[in-house]
């Protein structure tokens, strides 16, 4: 099995798959390297629904992931990360130099052809982590059978946002949003006195998850602001 398929593997979760991820980025980055550039993807999607339906039923969890295992990076300057079928292409770019990272998501789209899989292009992303002090840089677009790939500044990726500054504002500030929507369902449980097991249950459940959701991520590299939009 591909050692970068972090998804029906014992011990191991979303975490493992962000954590591998932003740890590769900071490590080429500490290195004095120009840039990371990512391109998520939603890759294997049969192009009919009767394969469809085929697939999730036969080639689930361990099979689907043998079927994907030579989906691999072919560069020692591009990996490819799996989680199921999200995938992340990313590239460890050097000197500007883009080809290897460019080169690498043609070849995914090749492999995705040749195994009868389809690139959701609509749900395709790149984002660049670009920490270098130079001047703005010009990026060569990303297409996909001829349609471009959007570029993005953050992206939502296994419950976690990313930004390309790596910053976790956005993400804090979302589990927040998200976290006080849940806390008119809490004053009405309580409006309706019901007993303090049952609110302290609800706010565990609901509330508490969410904010707790991939702290192990995210957590120690977030600022003390970051910290109090957690808590709301």
């Amino acid at each position: 099995m591909d050692p970068l398929q972090f998804a029906y593997r014992h011990n191991c979760s979303t975490d493992d798959a962000i954590a591998h991820l932003l740890q590769t980025t900071l490590t080429h980055l500490d290195k004095g390297r120009d840039h990371n550039q990512y391109g998520w993807a939603t890759v294997p999607h049969p192009p009919s629904p009767s394969a469809l339906e085929f697939l999730r039923v036969v080639l689930s969890a361990l099979l689907y992931s043998l079927y994907t295992y030579d989906c691999t990076g072919t560069s020692s300057s591009t990996i490819i990360v799996k989680f199921a079928d999200d995938t992340v292409v990313m590239g460890l770019i050097s000197d500007n130099d883009e080809r290897a990272y460019l080169k690498e998501i043609k070849h995914l789209e090749n492999w995705c052809q040749e195994n009868n899989l389809l690139l959701n292009v609509s749900k395709t992303k790149e984002l660049i982590v670009d920490c270098s002090k130079k001047q703005e840089q010009h990026y060569q677009p990303v297409r996909i059978s001829g349609t471009m790939v959007e570029r993005v500044d953050s992206f939502r990726y296994l419950g976690v946002r990313i930004s390309q500054d790596l910053s976790w504002s956005r993400h804090t500030n979302s589990l927040a949003k998200k976290a006080r929507q849940h806390l008119y369902h809490l004053r009405r449980l309580r409006d309706f006195r019901l007993p303090s097991k049952v609110l302290q249950s609800f706010c565990t459940c609901t509330i508490e998850s969410i904010l707790m959701g991939n702290i192990t991520v995210w957590f120690g590299n977030s600022t003390k602001q970051d910290r109090q939009h957690s808590k709301g």
